[in-house]
């Protein structure tokens, strides 16, 4: 059995009883399928807090961090080689493994509804959004549990249990970390065909949606034309940006939920150590912001210490889903690393008026390739604060020298480092579920 606490947690009664034969009652319908995937708290919130809590935009006071009754979140803080689970076992890992469950249910439940001319566009939709949703969940466990992608040892390093059955007793395996990505990239190759151009409520899948995801996977496996080309067909369907000088930066949540760059909506589990009023941003990342950028006073405040407030979630959660601010930097980035250094300007230039102070003068246009490609790395820091991309964008550079990075914590006068590419970038797998399935656990 792949999870340790009871997978039917969060889903609708109505159709997922458990039956006194212990059998459990499928979905039967395609109204029923499409209830299964609008399961938000599983589909599209909830989403891990670990890589957040080990990324270097912000810190914590020791009282702070003494407080904290998680022993999870503490080890994650301090990239403990002892990684310490509460209870043993990580919500992180079960809800990402719910959440394919649900996807795989429905899937199944589809292979035995036959398609026709009546019912071809929510047939196509709810097949698209399972693939999606389960690619969604791998992305999210990939980013934790398995090396960062690296084509000369993807083949061999450990990545995930690719779970593509609903069946909870079957037996499983961590695949290839090149296993893991081929899977999520096959599952959004066959969703793009199947998904509407784009969604309402924004919590659904779409084309664009789809796109978006797999530029973001390509750009981590290095695939630069590939990123290149999802990035571009993913701004072809949605290209909005907002205006930051439109923004009441005032307010306590300047940036509304649903805005016109979601594309896809997705936020994380609320961890205390993240609450608004325990993190404090890292003073290098809040310096890095000029005076006249707008994201200054629209992502943080300051009540003694900055703090962050510019959630795309339009609450104190933390937005962790597709954005076209995210899928122009990936655009942008390509362009740059593949010498096209005209057509990333121009990207650059278009999201950058939209978050300056009208008539700042940008001069992207005196930049070399090489000085081009810092400022997007810089831009993209500064752009996608606080949406769970931090850890990511650490694992995938610190591979290139120029980009490498050492962190640093301090507690009580105790130093803690994590260096470029070492094993603790990868999270142990929860003990429970090693003691369940016998899998192979992740070097420390």
């Amino acid at each position: 059995m792949l999870l340790a606490i009871s997978i039917l947690f969060g889903c609708q009664k109505d159709f997922l009883d458990i039956k006194s034969d212990k059998k459990l009652v499928v979905p039967t319908n395609l109204k029923d399928l499409q209830s299964l995937l609008d399961n938000t708290e599983r589909m599209n919130i909830l989403m891990p807090y670990l890589t957040e809590i080990s990324a270097d935009d912000y810190y914590v006071r020791a009282d702070r961090y003494q407080s904290l009754s998680s022993l999870t979140m503490k080890s994650a803080y301090v990239w403990a080689k002892d990684f310490v689970y509460q209870n043993n076992s990580s919500s992180d890992w079960d809800w990402r493994y719910e959440q394919v469950f649900l996807a795989n249910l429905a899937l199944e439940g589809l292979d035995k509804i036959e398609r026709n001319s009546n019912n071809a566009k929510d047939w196509n939709n709810i097949k698209g959004s399972a693939l999606f949703y389960r690619s969604w969940a791998f992305y999210q466990l990939s980013q934790l549990f398995c090396k960062p992608y690296d084509s000369t040892t993807a083949n061999t390093d450990l990545g995930i249990p690719l779970k593509r059955e609903s069946d909870i007793n079957e037996k499983v395996f961590r695949a290839t970390v090149k296993e893991t990505y081929e899977q999520m990239l096959n599952d959004l190759s066959e969703a793009i065909d199947l998904l509407p151009t784009v969604s309402n409520p924004k919590t659904r899948p779409s084309k664009a949606a789809a796109h978006a995801f797999l530029a973001r996977l390509h750009l981590l496996m290095g695939n630069y034309a590939n990123a290149a080309e999802h990035a571009a067909a993913s701004i072809t369907l949605a290209d909005k940006l907002m205006n930051f000088n439109d923004l009441d930066a005032t307010a306590n949540y300047p940036v509304p939920q649903f805005n016109d760059e979601v594309i896809f909506h997705s936020s994380m589990l609320g961890a205390l150590i993240l609450r608004e009023n325990r993190l404090i941003v890292d003073s290098v990342l809040f310096d890095s912001y000029q005076a006249d950028d707008l994201r200054k006073k629209i992502f943080f405040y300051y009540d003694g210490e900055n703090r962050y407030k510019g959630s795309y979630d339009g609450t104190r959660e933390l937005f962790t889903g597709l954005a076209s601010d995210e899928v122009y930097l990936i655009l942008a980035e390509c362009y740059a690393r593949l010498g096209m250094t005209g057509n990333a300007i121009e990207l650059m230039t278009t999201l950058l008026e939209n978050r300056y102070a009208k008539g700042t003068d940008l001069s992207l246009g005196t930049l070399n390739q090489e000085q081009l490609l810092y400022n997007i790395i810089a831009e993209r820091r500064k752009e996608l604060v606080f949406r769970g991309l931090r850890w990511t964008d650490l694992r995938r550079l610190n591979k290139e020298t120029a980009f490498k990075v050492t962190l640093k914590r301090e507690l009580n006068g105790v130093q803690y480092e994590l260096l470029p590419n070492e094993n603790s970038y990868v999270l142990p797998i929860p003990p429970n579920i090693i003691a369940i399935n016998g899998i192979e656990q992740n070097e420390r």
